[in-house]
């Protein structure tokens, strides 16, 4: 197995790495949520099953059965594999991220054919390889964060690798998207019953731009494609359309839409993170549809004051005035 990882083949080249399978890091969900930390991940320890093609972990016996090298010195059983193994283990004191290094560690040895004790060290003590494989930015930031020297500095849980994993995975597809639609098309309008509005800068022109979601499919024509709104700056948006590859993630605002002044259309009522609006000045911003895909930003008064999380709005006359209220 070892000769295999030598010779760059011990895993597929798409992903790149071993702790870019899903499978993997799977594997260290599973193992860490009952509280035991393997710590002797290798390439030797990780084997394909030929039923399906998956990555699975051998070789638990360092978790049950404490018997390799003993430091007599310090009265305590060392346990790992050098190169792999990290700093902290050394020292007696493995953490659930001790196994996370040693992955990482069997990840680089993948990438650059190169055993992890013949690889060099910088002046922090980080190991120094990214002149040895050829990776994309994004994924060599976070080989880097898996396999930092100093233990806090890492990734603490395999879901914290997985959810940045993720995120690279869906800033390439944002990417390509923005190349797709470097000038918004046509006109769009809202209709429809929606389930979900989320909001974001979606082509890097610093505006506020909606990706809406119907429900049961992301979009009116049943092809399964997300709809973006991308804003013109000036209360105005034009329409986009995302490749069936997109995946929604990412921290986003709350969107509220319905008819907020009687005229029939779908209005929008948008919640940015930490305040209502843009301008510090926490009021409320009401996103009203002309009826032919351009909206009109209206300002609530600022005695109207919205603070807080708020995990519910309506819209309805509340006081007998014929007028339109909102209780909080």
């Amino acid at each position: 197995m070892r000769r295999c990882c030598s010779a760059r083949s011990r895993f597929p080249r798409r992903p790149p790495v071993p702790c870019a399978r899903v499978d993997v890091l799977g594997i260290l969900l599973f193992v860490h949520d009952r509280k035991v930390i393997h710590r002797d991940i290798k390439p030797s320890n990780l084997i394909r099953r030929e039923s399906d093609g998956k990555i699975v972990l051998i070789d638990f016996g360092a978790v049950k059965h404490i018997a390799t090298n003993i430091n007599r010195q310090n009265n305590f059983t060392l346990v790992g594999t050098p190169g792999y193994m990290p700093p902290e283990q050394n020292m007696g004191e493995p953490h659930f991220c001790s196994d996370i290094y040693a992955l990482g560690m069997t990840a680089i040895a993948a990438l650059t054919g190169v055993e992890p004790n013949h690889l060099g060290r910088n002046a922090q003590r980080e190991v120094v390889w990214r002149d040895r494989a050829s990776v994309s930015s994004g994924l060599a930031d976070i080989l880097d964060k898996i396999m930092r020297y100093n233990f806090v500095e890492r990734y603490q849980t395999a879901q914290e690798v997985l959810d940045n994993l993720q995120k690279l995975k869906t800033g390439h597809v944002l990417t390509q998207v923005r190349q797709l639609y470097p000038h918004p098309p046509e006109s769009f309008a809202l209709k429809g019953d929606f389930t979900n509005l989320y909001i974001g800068d979606f082509n890097g022109d610093g505006q506020s731009d909606i990706l809406r979601q119907e429900k049961g499919s992301w979009d009116d024509d049943a092809h399964m494609t997300a709809h973006v709104l991308l804003s013109q700056g000036n209360g105005n948006f034009t329409r986009s359309t995302l490749p069936e590859s997109f995946l929604l993630k990412g921290d986003f605002t709350n969107l509220y839409i319905g008819d907020f002044n009687g005229d029939g259309q779908s209005d929008i009522l948008r919640q940015e993170k930490g305040s209502w609006d843009d301008d510090a000045h926490m009021t409320a911003h009401v996103l009203l549809s002309q009826g032919n895909g351009n909206f009109t930003r209206s300002t609530l008064p600022e005695s109207f004051l919205l603070k807080g999380d708020f995990t519910n709005l309506y819209i309805g006359d509340f006081n007998g005035d014929v007028g339109t209220t909102m209780p909080i």
